[in-house]
């Protein structure tokens, strides 16, 4: 009798477990949400990577530099997607000849709008239809076919999953040698003769480079990043890398160069690398400037012991003293000093005017009589004061060593 209770409250509580299982699987929808898987490290961060690998399978040799100061072989592919290729100077030069030598030139549309003036000698132009949005685009899988009359031997057609619409236009009078139509947008692919080299465009922009930030249709579905035409992603969608192969007129040991980006080093860096002796030198002279010119912790050399200095010293300093706080008691014991020598040497010295004394010592020593006016006269500015005492000494000096002094009297 005791274990009726327990065996009805298991049973109870299966019953309750087995209602809620009921209830969420009868509420509960089951949905497959596909999460994007980031790429590796290497992946995103070369995203010619699978293309290079892809046409190294087919027997070329792909490498990827960035920039323009060496050109490949003619014999080789240049792919040029990087933005503003044409900014260094002389690059669009060199490109144009290296291309009528004899080079092959796949170009895209973000090259062709990058070229300015200079860059005109590509012979096709990128068109846009009237009613196509330039801030987006569109992606979708088209099919691509050799056109009429005009296709190689080994042209095919192509299902080619790619971004963007617009198409392209002979720049010229020369015709296509061959060309790749879609029916939604017309001539995507153009390759025109240029010299003895060729010029390979195409109507959108090549986009080597994976996108890494995800789409996201509502707040729940993330969806993966869009696949680029040729990026890492891209090269497995459609026949995308069939196509890359068309574009670059893959043929067993040609070389294919990929410029995607064009990069430079600081310029600090770069000033290194091509003058660090004039940068090194230039850093001494100015360390040495800087020394010369700055502060100094004390006088250039010791000064004596104050018991220790001459009479001369002594006398020195007080004119210095004089010279910096009352300058006009230097000059007037000058003018004392000197009035003494001409008593001894100037006869009439003590009778003469004040306005008479500069000539007479302008005849007894050769100074002109100006100066010696100037600095009998009484200075105001500290520079004055310097140039008449230096017209006051030597008119001392000249009086002192003249041979036969005349004795005034002095009744």
């Amino acid at each position: 009798m005791t274990r009726r209770p327990e065996i009805l409250v298991r049973l109870l509580l299966a019953l309750g477990a087995a209602g809620v299982i009921a209830w969420l699987v009868m509420n509960t929808e089951w949905v497959d949400i596909e999460t994007p898987r980031p790429l590796p490290e290497e992946l995103r961060k070369d995203g010619t990577l699978l293309a290079r690998e892809y046409l190294q399978m087919l027997g070329l040799k792909a490498r990827r530099v960035d920039d323009l100061i060496e050109l490949p072989p003619t014999s080789a592919t240049l792919v040029l997607t990087a933005g503003y290729w044409n900014l260094i100077d002389g690059s669009s030069r060199r490109l144009q000849r290296w291309v009528q030598d004899g080079g092959h030139l796949l170009v895209d549309a973000r090259a062709l709008l990058a070229a300015d003036d200079e860059a005109k000698w590509l012979p096709l132009r990128r068109v846009r239809p009237p009613d196509a949005d330039p801030t987006r685009s569109r992606e979708g899988c088209r099919v691509l076919k050799p056109h009429a009359g005009l296709a190689q031997a080994e042209a095919v057609g192509y299902v080619a999953c790619l971004f963007g619409r617009s198409k392209l236009i002979p720049a010229g009078d020369a015709m296509p040698t061959w060309q790749l139509d879609s029916e939604e947008h017309g001539a995507e692919v153009l390759r025109m003769p240029l010299g003895q080299g060729r010029v390979t465009g195409f109507a959108e922009g090549l986009n080597f480079e994976d996108a890494a930030v995800p789409f996201v249709i509502d707040a729940n579905q993330p969806v993966a990043p869009p696949p680029r035409n040729f990026g890492n992603r891209g090269m497995v969608a459609g026949d995308n890398a069939a196509l890359l192969a068309a574009l670059v007129d893959a043929r067993p040991g040609r070389e294919v160069w990929f410029v995607t980006r064009i990069e430079r080093p600081p310029l600090p860096l770069w000033l290194w690398q091509q003058a660090w002796p004039a940068l090194a030198l230039a850093a001494v002279a100015l360390l040495l400037a800087l020394w010369r010119n700055g502060s100094r912790f004390g006088p250039l050399q010791q000064e004596p012991p104050p018991e220790r200095r001459s009479l001369a010293a002594q006398i020195r300093a007080s004119a210095d003293f004089l010279f910096r706080h009352q300058p006009a008691a230097l000059q007037a014991m000058a003018r004392r000093a000197l009035d003494e020598a001409a008593a001894q040497q100037v006869a009439g010295w003590r009778r003469l005017k004040p306005a008479e004394r500069p000539a007479a010592l302008a005849r007894a020593t050769g100074l002109p009589e100006a100066r010696l006016a100037v600095a009998l006269a009484e200075a105001t500015a500290r520079s004055e004061v310097a140039d008449a005492l230096a017209v006051l000494e030597s008119a001392r000096r000249a009086l002192l060593n003249q041979p036969e002094p005349a004795v005034e009297s002095n009744r």
